[in-house]
């Protein structure tokens, strides 16, 4: 009889489990994440891919969408490359009915209204919206039987600002590195400015500051996201105090922590890079940031050479490096990165694709082969 009880008992112990992490497999799905007390009514819709292999020796890359709440297209612009590289890629859905707004998203929610903050309106940081990503990544942990110790996280746009805030606020996250996209403006690890354009009156002290500036960021920036009046972009006097474009506030913002923490004195571990030809397209800055999502793995994993080359012809665009006869689809995209051309089929065996940029000009293409994943290649097209 004490047998079949204690096999009761751990069946019982089993099925306890299983609710309370489902399996994932490799491909592509989604599941919904209330698996963090405080926001339990706030469920995340999780778009992810996994690629084929052991889940155990993959390091995990989280993608965190702009204002279009978009976890899919996020998740995309990362499969081929989490098939060549061997990660996973989960990208959280904040949906509008629930993170409502700004200050539902880009500003965590930890003012009943964060342009307007007061001790009254704070809300415990329990309910802030980066509270349930560490929670999310030891969930995906449980359910992949991932040895990651933590996670990289990209973000573009308002998901930029949503993860700056979150190397903030929450320095001690399992996060082990930021690359922060593209953002629209910027909270100033300064507290003689008000938040939410500084951290002055919010739950911000030196000690944070400096666990924020030994955490591992990027802050990665079109240098074609340059123009002032770029829909949805915010302006304000204490906004454009920081430039009238993404790219000059992105610029002031890395600039401004740099001067902070070399004041302190206190390690800054922050750095920035800029990418040339591309604008506010969360596509194209996610190919550019491969090559450090790779590097903040850990162990980093590194980049292979891409053996591909690309120039402009007569008859079109001549593409060296691919395989014969290898299925591909391109994308060819303008500096500022509007879509000009797509195209799906077999590699030509002349090499060519019959699309001829007009005008002169800067151009990049996007290029998924099932033998390479997916490259990009900038060329310069001239008469």
């Amino acid at each position: 009889m004490n047998s079949v009880r204690i096999l009761v008992l751990l069946l019982f112990l089993l099925l306890s489990l299983v609710g309370k992490a489902q399996l994932l497999l490799h491909g592509n799905g989604f599941f919904s994440y209330d698996g963090y007390g405080p926001l339990r009514t706030q469920p995340v819709k999780v778009f992810y891919h996994i690629p084929k292999g052991n889940p155990k020796q993959m390091p995990i890359l989280m993608a965190l969408h702009g204002d279009e709440r978009d976890g899919k297209a996020y998740l995309d612009d990362w499969v081929s490359a989490a098939d060549k590289h061997g990660f996973m890629v989960f990208a959280p859905e904040f949906a509008e009915n629930l993170y409502g707004g700004g200050n539902g998203y880009n500003l965590a929610n930890m003012y009943a209204d964060g342009d307007q903050p007061s001790a009254n309106t704070a809300r415990p940081d329990s309910l802030w919206t980066f509270a349930v990503l560490d929670p999310l990544f030891n969930y995906i942990k449980q359910s992949t039987v991932a040895r990651a110790t933590g996670y990289v996280a990209f973000g573009h746009s308002a998901g930029a600002q949503l993860l700056h805030r979150f190397v903030l606020y929450k320095p001690n996250s399992l996060l082990q590195k930021a690359i922060c996209a593209n953002a629209g403006w910027y909270t100033l690890p300064n507290i003689a400015i008000a938040f939410p354009y500084g951290a002055g009156a919010s739950p911000f002290v030196d000690s944070m500051a400096k666990k924020a500036f030994a955490k591992n960021m990027l802050v990665l920036l079109g240098k074609q996201d340059n123009n002032a009046n770029s829909p949805g972009l915010r302006h304000s006097p204490e906004a454009d105090a920081q430039g009238t474009t993404r790219l000059a506030r992105g610029r002031y913002f890395y600039t401004k922590s740099r001067a902070i923490a070399n004041a302190m004195p206190t390690p800054y571990n922050w750095t920035m890079a800029e990418v040339a030809g591309v604008g506010h397209n969360h596509t194209l800055m996610a190919a550019n940031a491969l090559q450090y999502v790779l590097a903040g793995f850990d162990p980093p994993t590194s980049t292979p050479a891409t053996p591909l080359d690309a120039f402009c012809t007569d008859e079109g665009i001549s593409l060296y490096g691919l395989n014969a006869e290898e299925v591909f689809s391109i994308k060819i995209y303008a500096i500022e990165g509007r879509l000009l051309y797509a195209s799906t089929g077999i590699f030509p065996a002349n090499q060519t694709i019959a699309y001829r940029p007009k005008p002169t000009g800067v151009y990049l293409l996007q290029i998924k082969t099932a033998a390479h994943g997916q490259l990009s290649k900038r060329i310069f097209c001239s008469p």
